[in-house]
């Protein structure tokens, strides 16, 4: 009479820990790639590797603003909605936008003046400590460090410290760094979203709007 197999019997057993060696083999040969590429730095690229990446879906909910025409970089706004997936953590998550519009570059009586091209913006910190306490206030979502489904997080022209000192906002236009960290955004040109984890330096949401014009 055929016996029946359990739970335990080996030819059962065989497929699934082929597997499982296949995979652990797969990680090892990926990891001595890696050192072997990296050599002494190899451990947090390794490290890096196997760090997963959170998953959110985040969409540019509108765009207003606009430059020249009298629009001041205050008046420029991007607002952003987690919309689903998992919840981010402020501290490891930053956002770079990319667009036409202008940035002041220079000293304000000293040469500065007014540059318009393309716009990099990043925002490197999305946490209270370090921000204006205008970006704060107008955030208040972000009192727990966390950006979670539902929530919606309110970007500013002006969001930079005071334009002269360090920020976590960095503001760059046509290549040019020495700007004062505030942008505004060329009314009816599209904005480029992207948010990447600091961690792993991985994309974690990407969306576009087009600016429409400040109230």
């Amino acid at each position: 009479m055929m016996r029946a197999k359990t739970l335990y019997d080996s030819d059962a057993i065989s497929p699934a820990m082929g597997t499982i060696l296949m995979l652990m083999l797969s990680l090892l040969l990926s990891a001595i790639v890696l050192a072997g590429v990296y050599g002494e730095g190899a451990g947090s690229k390794i490290e890096m590797a196997f760090t997963p990446t959170p998953f959110a879906v985040v969409e540019i909910v509108d765009v207003e603003g606009g430059i020249p025409n009298g629009i001041r970089y205050d008046e420029n706004y991007i607002r952003l909605t987690h919309v689903n997936g998992d919840s981010l953590s402020l501290d490891s998550t930053f956002i770079v936008l990319e667009g036409k519009g202008s940035s002041y570059v220079g000293k304000v009586g000293a040469g500065g003046k007014i540059v318009i091209g393309d716009l990099v913006i990043r925002y490197h910190d999305l946490t209270p400590e370090g921000s204006i306490s205008e970006y704060k206030n107008r955030n208040p979502v972000i009192g727990d460090h966390r950006w979670s489904t539902g929530e919606t997080i309110i970007l500013n022209g002006d969001d930079s410290v005071n334009g002269t000192d360090a920020s976590s906002v960095s503001v760059t236009i046509n290549g040019l760094e020495n700007t004062s960290n505030n942008y505004g955004f060329r009314e009816g040109t599209t904005v480029v979203m992207k948010i990447f984890d600091s961690r792993t330096q991985r994309l974690i949401a990407e969306d576009s709007a087009v600016v429409k014009p400040a109230d």
